[in-house]
């Protein structure tokens, strides 16, 4: 059971702030698709990592506030394994990752824990809407809504995640309600299960971009104006008393 946070803690908790905005990202056609442009008109620039290789020795060899894995096949064998534990360090050292691969169902259960899952299910014809789960989290912008093509691309939509116990669930599918976004390590993990392509590219960008703001905030900036006030405090206890990953601070 969780105790109420006392406002000293809370204080300290909003004292914590972090400017820097170094981006990696491995991504398919990131200068066209959602992410890329998202990161565009937040005016973020960001390296690549052209190929499973070069992301790895990049994430090795670089400090990075974020990293965003968006892939529709699985990475290379090889690099795989290698990846993951580059990843969970960036994570346990207090990064951030945004992460989407259609193929989400076929990963080794050891990504798991740190996706903040227990699983996938893969999606099926037809598709759904996507929309926010209520009351909306401050990493879901606007409506929340994210909007299908007229046409889908086949063959792999996506899935639907399992979230583990203590994961947030932000945003779902329309037509089962399942789970479509799911945060987890205190806010530094964020999980989509679409495959982008087959939902609409201005509100995607507007969502991914909702997304990484959340990501990259200094830590006290809940309601991500910019700046930390009583606000930001307000934010905190409803995020407290939802039992929200971000609100966790035992």
């Amino acid at each position: 059971m969780k105790e109420k946070i006392t406002a000293a803690a809370c204080a300290v908790v909003m004292a914590t702030s972090s400017s820097a905005q170094d981006v990696l990202a491995i991504a398919g056609g990131i200068e066209t698709n959602p992410i890329g442009q998202a990161l565009r008109d937040l005016g973020i620039d960001f390296e690549i990592g052209s190929g499973a290789e070069d992301f790895l020795t990049k994430l090795r060899d670089g400090e990075w506030d974020l990293v965003i894995v968006q892939t529709v096949n699985r990475l290379e064998p090889r690099f795989e394994f290698p990846i993951y534990q580059e990843l969970e360090a960036h994570v346990d050292a207090g990064g951030a990752l945004h992460f989407q691969l259609a193929d989400l169902e076929s990963l080794p259960s050891y990504w798991y824990g740190l996706l903040g899952i227990d699983g996938a299910v893969d999606l099926e014809l037809p598709l759904s809407i996507i929309e926010p789960v209520l009351p909306k989290h401050p990493s879901v912008p606007g409506g929340g809504f994210l909007s299908l093509r007229d046409d889908a691309f086949p063959p792999d939509y996506g899935d639907s995640l399992i979230p583990a116990e203590g994961s947030t669930v932000t945003q779902r599918y329309e037509d089962d309600l399942a789970p479509s976004t799911v945060l987890s390590s205190q806010g530094r993990v964020l999980i989509n299960g679409q495959q982008w392509d087959n939902w609409v590219g201005g509100s995607g960008a507007s969502l991914a971009a909702g997304q990484i703001r959340w990501l990259l905030r200094c830590p006290s900036d809940l309601d991500l104006d910019g700046e930390t006030t009583l606000a930001d405090f307000l934010v905190f206890q409803n995020l407290f008393d939802l039992e929200d990953v971000v609100a966790d601070v035992d």
